[in-house]
């Protein structure tokens, strides 16, 4: 009988000492690790969607006022998001294609000569309704509810 309480007091320090070990060994590199992480970075004005709607499109208040149109659409019709070939406005149209979910939100990118087959390519992604950041709506379509200069509204029928 002794020797079976002695056998398992041995077990539970062998035990023990392994489970120190194991948590010893594993905190060792998250300590250095944690050490060498790179830091994020303030980012300022794109710090929220408002305020990179703010500083791109010259838009107050873009979230709330967006979610509120979002609402106005079937919840499984596409919103295309017609934008300028060039970068400056893509910030925005992948903050605004956040802001579309659960719709799919193909984004149309239009070069700076213009694209005359513009509206058969809003039309083939089967769009309920269309954002055009920076962008002029095309002949026959509705003018839809200009956000701001730079953005515009369009429901599609």
């Amino acid at each position: 009988m002794v020797n079976a309480l002695r056998r398992h007091e041995w077990q539970v320090a062998a035990w023990a000492i392994f489970a120190l070990a194991f948590v010893f060994a594993g905190a060792l590199p998250l300590r250095d690790g944690l050490r060498q992480q790179s830091r994020v970075t303030d980012q300022s004005a794109m710090n929220s969607t408002d305020a990179l709607f703010l500083q791109t499109l010259g838009l107050e208040d873009g979230t709330r006022q967006i979610i509120a149109l979002m609402r106005t659409l079937p919840k499984d019709g596409p919103v295309a998001l017609v934008l300028p070939e060039e970068d400056s406005l893509s910030g925005a149209a992948i903050q605004l294609s956040t802001l579309c979910w659960p719709r799919p939100a193909p984004m149309i990118r239009v070069p700076a000569s213009g694209n005359a087959q513009l509206a058969e390519h809003i039309r083939a992604t089967h769009a309920a309704a269309a954002f055009f950041l920076g962008q002029e709506v095309p002949a026959g379509f509705p003018q839809g509810e200009a956000l701001n200069a730079q953005l515009r509204f369009v429901p599609l029928p």
